[in-house]
């Protein structure tokens, strides 16, 4: 249901939303990168992002990814190996 995206966001995900709901739905007003920040602020965005629906919030996070406006989530997988903490230690899943 829209209006429940904002919560679902760490900060690193919102930021890259933002940057991917700028480039995506505003790129044709024809601002400079600047611009669009001043006239697009993170409140206009968050608005945007929340009234979506969360399969439109993924997809336009897949388009950000596809485009390269953001990076992809890295996954981290255990190695069986355990720190001094007690947890175990994890390492880049590097899709191999």
């Amino acid at each position: 249901m829209p209006g429940e995206n904002l919560q679902k966001l760490n900060k690193e995900e919102l930021a890259q939303l933002r940057i991917c709901v700028r480039k995506i739905y505003f790129a044709d007003k024809g601002y400079s990168p600047e611009r669009m920040r001043e006239v697009f602020t993170d409140r206009e965005c968050d608005k945007l992002i929340d009234s979506l629906l969360p399969s439109t919030v993924e997809k336009i996070r897949e388009q950000g990814i596809e485009s390269k406006f953001v990076s992809s989530k890295k996954f981290f997988l255990p190695t069986g190996i355990y720190g001094l903490n007690g947890k175990q230690i994890t390492r880049e899943d590097t899709g191999g």
